[in-house]
């Protein structure tokens, strides 16, 4: 059954499958990145050279679901591995490169039950800097494939399981201008938009529940600026703290999911305010580092901490 006769709501099965559902956006959230928090400070390798570059994260989500549930609490770890190269056509500022990871996320179905999301990825990204304009583009498409377990904790007390994958496509574009001040000190506004669409899929719990979700879609506009300094160091390095604020929304609010033939609603729509702090650093002519710490809050997903560290090594 999906309705609880005691309590007069959806029961914690299907509180458990909707929220299931509901957390490919949350992970491709945790997934999506700035060119900053992505690469650091690319302005210290002058695009000029070929590089490799890897990025650790973590985060913690917590969603407020709606009045049929859908609520959950996702702690998501994962790294990216990237290698790229300047591109000497046209004016010859071009870098493209290509990209791959592996998050895992582990969801909590406030006291429905648990489950986990480990997502692979692959993708591609070309980014545009111009120094003397400041301007900036990057433009980023990634695939991935999620696979998704959930264990359900029913009104009796026992237990129900199941499992099912789908594939996803995301992409993003951002632009902005890096703006030098005087002493160092410089302004970064930009302008970011992400989308993401997943693939529908069904699949039974083992206590006979079966659902269905639609193809879904994320929309995120984003908007912000970054504020920081360049202090040049005794070694020859260059050491850059930064302070960034941000407000981001989500456009999209249709996500139909179906559970025993009936339907529900499962999206996160609505905006959320974005503050982060982090610092880059040119340790060696070859050698960049790189780290963020966030804090969001929203109307229905809030993030009470997201970490990200990196380094880049030029050839």
């Amino acid at each position: 059954w999906y309705l609880d006769p005691n309590r007069r709501g959806t029961s914690n099965s299907t509180k458990a499958v909707m929220a299931l559902f509901n957390t490919s956006p949350t992970v491709l959230y945790g997934e999506m990145t700035l060119l900053r928090t992505r690469m650091g400070e690319l302005r210290f390798s002058q695009g000029n050279n070929e590089g490799f570059w890897m990025r650790g994260y973590g985060n913690k989500y917590e969603v407020s679901g709606n009045q049929d549930g859908g609520g959950y609490t996702q702690n998501q770890r994962g790294f990216t591995l990237g290698i790229d190269t300047p591109l000497y056509g046209g004016d010859g500022q071009w870098v493209a490169g290509v990209m791959a990871g592996h998050s895992t996320s582990d969801i909590d179905l406030n006291r429905s039950g648990g489950g986990t999301v480990d997502s692979y990825y692959v993708g591609g990204y070309a980014t545009w800097l111009d120094d003397e304009s400041g301007l900036y583009f990057d433009g980023v498409v990634k695939l991935n494939r999620l696979h998704n377990e959930v264990n359900v904790s029913m009104s009796d007390g026992k237990k129900a399981k199941g499992n099912y994958t789908q594939n996803a496509v995301g992409a993003s574009v951002e632009v902005g201008r890096h703006i030098k001040l005087d002493d160092g000190y410089f302004v970064e506004p930009y302008g970011q938009l992400n989308a993401a669409i997943t693939q529908a899929q069904s699949y039974d719990l083992d206590n006979g529940l079966h659902a269905k979700g639609d193809r879904s879609a994320s929309v995120v506009g984003k908007a912000g600026v970054t504020v920081g300094k360049n202090i040049q160091l005794d070694s020859g390095g260059v050491l850059q703290p930064y302070l960034r604020t941000a407000l981001a929304h989500e456009f999209n609010h249709n996500n139909k999911v179906t559970v025993n033939g009936e339907r529900f609603n499962n999206d996160v729509f609505g905006s959320r305010i974005e503050m982060a702090g982090g610092v880059a650093m040119s340790v060696t002519q070859s050698v960049k580092l790189h780290a963020d710490l966030e804090h969001t809050r929203g109307k229905t997903v809030d993030q009470p901490w997201g970490v990200n560290f990196g380094v880049r090594y030029d050839f």
